[in-house]
């Protein structure tokens, strides 16, 4: 995501990502005083997501997208610009087959690590960098009726209604669909986020690095970028043809 792609224009933020164009309405509730992350860690991230949506769905395991993934669906209709994680939300019941597929999912080229209460993959699609999917287990009360699960790494815990999830919808996202929950909003609201104030703005503060950036090297060029898209797509195809199942 070139800069001379991406500004804000009195009442709309445009940029372009993947030769997808987007236009943010810019209204009292948001404001946006930061540079989109690099178009490399975002096409990474839109690659994980479609892995992972179309690995679940062939094997018949419900998810969600959960936090600021979410929040970039209800924001921008795909990927959050500025934030470099993405985060799903996978039901306890479906867990022990997730588990059992493991081996699978580390040969298809990621590390998997477990945790409590969250499963860490992650993945490098260009040099000297990493992107991370969390995946966070969804819990219910002994009535199923009260879900939670635990913020990462916080393990803050989250509280939902059931139907505030359920019945998961399935929408548009970027250039595929995705599994969001029923209430999108409430569960934004749940996972603490103020939808009636949002701000995006350069911070100094030290944060979780989750890609490491070269700034010394010179910013890739259109057409290089472009190689590299089509290259990470052909291996995310060869992927999928051996799994015998189509994206």
């Amino acid at each position: 995501m070139n800069n001379n792609h991406s500004h804000k224009l009195n009442d709309s933020f445009n940029y372009t990502l993947n030769g997808i164009s987007h236009e943010i309405p810019i209204h009292s509730n948001l404001i946006i005083h930061q540079n989109p992350l690099q178009d490399k860690l975002l096409i990474s991230q839109k690659f994980i997501l479609k892995y992972i949506h179309d690995f679940l769905q062939f094997h018949s395991i419900d998810y969600f997208i959960i936090h600021n993934t979410l929040l970039g669906y209800h924001l921008f209709q795909g990927i959050h610009i500025f934030y470099p994680t993405i985060e799903i939300c996978l039901n306890q019941h479906h867990l022990p087959k997730f588990i059992k597929l493991k081996e699978e999912i580390i040969r298809d080229g990621f590390t998997f690590h477990e945790s409590q209460h969250h499963i860490i993959l992650s993945s490098s699609f260009f040099q000297k960098s990493n992107v991370e999917l969390i995946i966070h287990i969804l819990y219910s009360n002994e009535d199923e009726l009260q879900l939670y699960h635990f913020q990462y790494p916080e393990k803050t815990k989250i509280n939902h209604l059931l139907y505030d999830i359920y019945p998961l919808q399935n929408v548009k996202y970027e250039e595929f669909n995705v599994s969001v929950p029923n209430k999108i909003t409430k569960v934004l609201e749940n996972c603490q986020f103020n939808l009636n104030f949002i701000q995006f703005k350069n911070s100094n503060q030290k944060k979780r690095e989750i890609i490491q950036n070269d700034d010394t090297t010179s910013t890739t060029s259109n057409s290089t970028l472009e190689n590299i898209q089509h290259s990470i797509f052909n291996t995310f195809h060869e992927i999928k043809n051996n799994l015998t199942f189509k994206i």
